[in-house]
């Protein structure tokens, strides 16, 4: 009885020991408004859940609300998952270039259909016209990206690792938008389809 005992604690530990060390991470993602921003929230969970093996929960807000909480760095939300430049600049100077309580992803996409823009970004670009943003000089100005906690990194490193090797495209994006608001399909099965139909992009962005 004691040696089949001693045999079972063994063969525990040894399961202890080869689990995952990020099995016990998790985030908690900013859902804004937006179709796009809505697949990329949903698209970060399934890799966490599907790949990394963590926990993540999508919590809804606006952009004031995800990056003051990112600010204040307690894990109520760690990520905002489509920060459109220049429009949100106010926060990025805010939070990301005054404070360096969040960081700001350096992977950006280009953002293909902003129609707002702020009165000093439209002055310096001499955009007059709707017309205007269609120009290729004014759409490169508009980096999309996505910004996260700083302090994720102390808390779950391995999605932090993940934030900072994440990277998307306009027509992804699109895509996805097109899935969901198109045909009318559930964002969370979108994006799982396509992790799972894009393995090596996903191993890509885990450093495998």
């Amino acid at each position: 009885m004691k040696s089949a005992l001693k045999t079972l604690t063994i063969a525990a530990s040894l399961s202890f020991a080869t689990t995952p060390a990020f099995a016990a991470e998790e985030v908690k993602i900013g859902v804004p408004s937006w179709t796009g921003a809505q697949a990329i929230a949903h698209l970060m969970a399934a890799v966490v859940e599907m790949r990394i093996g963590g926990e993540a929960e999508l919590v809804p807000g606006n952009n004031a609300t995800i990056f003051q909480v990112m600010d204040q760095g307690r894990g109520d939300i760690d990520v905002h998952p489509d920060v459109l430049l220049p429009n949100q600049e106010s926060f990025t100077k805010k939070y990301v270039d005054e404070a360096g309580s969040v960081v700001l992803s350096a992977n950006p996409y280009q953002g293909n259909q902003g129609f707002c823009v702020s009165k000093e970004f439209g002055e310096a670009n001499n955009i007059t016209d709707i017309a205007d943003l269609r120009r290729p000089d004014v759409a490169a100005l508009k980096d999309v990206q996505i910004a996260w906690s700083k302090l994720l990194g102390e808390r779950s490193p391995v999605i932090a690792e993940f934030f900072e090797r994440f990277s998307l495209t306009a027509d992804d994006v699109s895509s996805f938008a097109f899935e969901i608001s198109g045909n009318g399909r559930e964002p969370s099965e979108v994006v799982r389809e396509w992790v799972e139909a894009n393995p090596e992009r996903v191993d890509a962005w885990l450093g495998l």
